[in-house]
């Protein structure tokens, strides 16, 4: 199994592990594994429901950002169209679907 980990966790692996593998992936590559840890991230704060869990989910949006070419602010803008025109999630309408 293979997960992209966080830069400074390395370090950590290194000192608890007597050979551990690390390799460093393409553009590609990164992307996929970004996709995969944003669900894991996500499972995980359902799971647990706590501030450090969500820090984690925003902390691989972040990365998203950075490895599409967008910042943050560029999001924000985009979010605040849509949050005009379609509005939130407040109300907390579920729409049923047969």
């Amino acid at each position: 199994m293979e997960k992209i980990v966080r830069d400074n966790i390395i370090q950590k692996i290194r000192s608890h592990w007597e050979n551990p593998q690390f390799r460093q992936v393409s553009w590609q590559e990164k992307l996929e594994f970004l996709f995969k840890k944003l669900v894991e991230e996500a499972w995980e704060l359902q799971k647990d429901k706590n501030l450090e869990e969500l820090a984690d989910v925003e902390e691989v949006i972040l990365a998203l950002y950075a490895h599409l070419g967008w910042s943050r602010e560029e999001v924000q803008e985009v979010r605040l169209q849509k949050l005009e025109k379609n509005g939130g999630f407040e109300e907390g309408y579920i729409l049923k679907i047969d």
